[in-house]
């Protein structure tokens, strides 16, 4: 009797020794840089903008790029290793169901912090060259804006932009913080300069 429930929990436990069931098939891998705001890549596609959680298939990516305007792009290749509770599953189906399904493999590290390095002669937009480029003030706001927009969050050019909206616009700073995309920014300023 003994040996039949000891052998019924080893194959119950076994079962489960699975890194498909334990860990699933995808994996978070989080994607860092500073400055903020880089696009990222992964296998070409775009995936959002850092800082970023990724929720990727296993083994299934090879690539990550990080690129951001004025700064050189940065390529990281995954690197994968055995997940070790696929080991475990070698006892129960001789591994198959992780191999098959790519659960066997991991992302390691599975955290990426990327230091962009900025390019020469990168121009930057100038502030004041909507005058000189006969472009119109909305034109020029909403440029800035899609530009600027995560340094605008971190507290840089606020005066650049008041400048733009001939301080128009009362509670500047509190009206990007709660803006979560560059577009919802745009309508809430482009209305205030509107009254």
């Amino acid at each position: 009797m003994k040996k039949i429930i000891f052998s019924l929990l080893f194959a119950i436990t076994s079962m489960f020794a699975s890194a498909t069931l334990i860990h699933g098939t995808t994996q978070n891998v989080v994607v860092d840089s500073d400055p903020a705001g880089a696009s990222v890549y992964v296998d070409g596609q775009i995936m959002g903008t850092t800082p970023v959680t990724l929720t990727l298939k296993k083994n299934k990516f090879k690539t990550i790029e990080v690129r951001k305007k004025c700064y050189q792009k940065v390529d990281i290749t995954l690197q994968k290793s055995m997940d070790p509770v696929a080991i475990l599953n070698v006892f129960w189906d001789l591994s198959t169901t992780d191999l098959i399904t790519g659960a066997i493999s991991e992302y390691t590290p599975n955290h990426y912090f990327v230091k962009l390095q900025k390019k020469e002669n990168c121009e930057k937009w100038n502030i004041k060259s909507y005058k000189y480029l006969n472009i119109n003030k909305r034109d020029s706001i909403v440029s800035f804006i899609l530009f600027y927009f995560y340094d605008l969050k971190n507290g840089k050019y606020i005066n650049d932009l008041k400048y733009l909206l001939n301080n128009k616009c009362n509670n500047l700073r509190s009206t990007i913080n709660s803006s979560s995309t560059p577009g919802e920014l745009i309508r809430k300023l482009l209305k205030c300069i509107k009254k």
